[in-house]
């Protein structure tokens, strides 16, 4: 009697684990496969993404294949192109500087200046107002940004300040040269809140309108440019360089690059985040691909897993089921009920599986390693893809065991205990070499990241990360950094005092010079290269 309890005992605690095993290995197929739709679908919120350019230019600066900075009149020559719909520019920086609503001061809100038709050649929702400017001093500001500026959504009419952008001069080749922009910025409209894996960000965006438009020395914007089919993306290209070419007085496209050493394409939206040409680039292929196979194996170890496990148990219930089939049951019947155990084992792994999840996301530390949101109803066809995967690992898992427990004729199972035979031991020693294989695969990628995760944390800097601190300064404080360089140098425990344009180790594009193009070509004479290629252009 106690040898009966002690097995009732142990099959339970054998399914307890399993069903627990399974639950874990769905919740990570689910967090994996979110973090793989993240990076995949980046971009795809953006109207017409799929026929939507990045404008980017090669050899322009030293040591750097692409980059997407370039001229705003760039803008304007492809704006006449046959096949070009429309383009927009915007400033190449996300400012993070201080915003002033009535005297308070608000920090770390995104700030960019966006030239004309604005968000609206991104299809981005306008829930209140316009987003068409008529000035620079107007904005467009996001409905997260509008309540935590405003305390309402409806912030249509509100002004607030950002010192640092008021004064940024109109630019050295127009008449105004001089003046700064003054005063308050009026907010004329507010945006839906951005989605998280999109180059647009939630904050402030500020009309650009003409400004540097005809500046040929300012490279500090990036331009999108939206065809009207994906088919004519190389038809574009090649009237781009055709106009430079002409211009410079070549024909062969080759010869221009070898002498001048400048080269253009359009990067689809699909593609920019991984391409590296911008500074917000952060994608990597080669670690989606990782996260991918990831998911996929881990969903094979849980199978693999689940299924050695109901094998085992099919031997010590070789004698009820036959018994069953004495009694009249049919085989097939007792396939469907074996198979139809395990499917409905999996759904209650499944639902333990979006509890770990569920609390998972609760977790602020857990969060951090995630990129965008986790939560069901955000994925539903993730959600189903798992149900799926859950409802064939049921499957799958059962059908050898099933027909296994239902080859003995009826009598000769029932004389005696069994065990697995010759092939299903081999079957159950290959499944668990498998599992052991992908197991050591997959600690050993976990070791690899650690290691470099903590290379990056703990390699030598050149200086002392915990004696080093920042702070922003007002722009009153930058006008007396001598004063307060003075002031804090007197204090015992401060050795030094520095300044700079961020804090050590935040910025990874900073101003610079590109010079002459190679061969000696100016970018005042690429300036006058689109000027003349431009008139001809819209001359056709």
């Amino acid at each position: 009697m106690k040898s009966l309890l002690y097995q009732i005992r142990a099959h339970k605690l054998a399914y307890a684990l399993n069903v627990l095993g399974l639950s874990i290995a769905l919740a990570a197929f689910y967090l994996f496969a979110t973090q793989v739709e993240f990076n995949r679908t980046y971009n795809h919120s953006v109207k017409d993404h799929e026929r939507t350019y990045r404008l980017e230019v090669g050899g322009f600066t030293k040591n750097q294949e692409w980059s997407c900075y370039m001229i705003r009149f760039f803008e304007s020559s492809m704006k006449g192109m046959t096949h070009v719909e429309d383009v927009v520019s915007h400033n190449m920086v996300q400012w993070r500087l201080p915003v002033f609503v009535n005297g308070n001061q608000f920090n770390d809100i995104m700030s960019l200046q966006i030239g004309d038709p604005g968000l609206d050649f991104f299809g981005v929702k306008m829930l209140y107002g316009t987003s068409q400017y008529a000035t620079r001093t107007q904005a467009v500001v996001t409905k997260s940004v509008a309540e935590q500026l405003f305390g309402t959504t409806d912030a249509v009419g509100r002004r607030f300040s950002i010192p640092q952008v008021m004064r940024l001069t109109v630019g050295e080749d127009t008449p105004s040269a001089s003046q700064q922009v003054e005063g308050e910025l009026e907010v004329i409209g507010v945006a839906e809140d951005m989605p998280a894996n999109s180059f647009l960000q939630n904050g402030i965006y500020l009309g650009l309108k003409d400004l540097f438009k005809d500046d040929y020395n300012e490279w500090s914007y990036v331009a999108y440019v939206r065809l009207d089919s994906p088919n004519n993306k190389k038809v574009v290209e090649k009237s781009m360089r055709k106009m430079l070419m002409e211009a410079y007085g070549y024909n062969d496209w080759k010869q221009f690059v070898d002498a001048i050493g400048f080269d253009i394409r359009l990067d689809c939206l699909d593609d920019t985040y991984f391409s590296g040409a911008s500074q917000y680039d952060k994608g990597n292929k080669n670690l989606v691909a990782v996260i991918f196979w990831s998911a996929i194996f881990v969903l094979i170890v849980a199978l693999l897993n689940y299924s050695n496990f109901v094998l085992a148990q099919a031997p010590s219930r070789i004698r009820g089921i036959n018994t069953r089939r004495v009694m009249g049951a049919s085989a097939f019947g007792l396939h469907i009920e074996f198979i139809g155990e395990c499917v409905l084992l999996s759904i209650f792994a499944l639902l333990m599986g979006m509890l770990w999840v569920k609390l998972f996301s609760l977790n602020d530390d857990c969060m951090s390693l995630m990129s965008g949101n986790v939560d069901f109803m955000e994925h539903p066809e993730l959600l189903g893809l798992t149900l799926v995967s859950t409802l064939t690992v049921g499957i799958l898992s059962g059908i050898y065991p099933a027909f296994y427990a239902t080859s003995f004729t009826p009598a000769f199972a029932l004389k005696g205990s069994f065990g697995l035979s010759p092939k299903g031991r081999q079957i159950r020693t290959l499944m668990v070499c498998v599992q052991m294989v992908v197991g050591f695969v997959l600690s050993l990628y976990i070791c690899v990241m650690m290691c470099q995760t903590r290379h990056i944390y703990s390699s030598d800097y050149g200086f002392d990360k915990d004696e080093v601190l920042f702070t922003l300064l007002s722009t009153e404080g930058m006008k007396k950094k001598d004063v307060i360089s003075k002031e804090l140098e007197r204090l015992p425990w401060v050795e030094s005092v520095a300044y700079g344009q961020s804090e050590p180790g935040d910025a990874d594009v900073f101003m610079q010079w590109g010079g002459q193009l190679r061969g000696g070509s100016s970018p005042r004479l690429l300036y006058a290269a689109c000027q003349q290629g431009l008139a001809e252009n819209l001359g056709h």
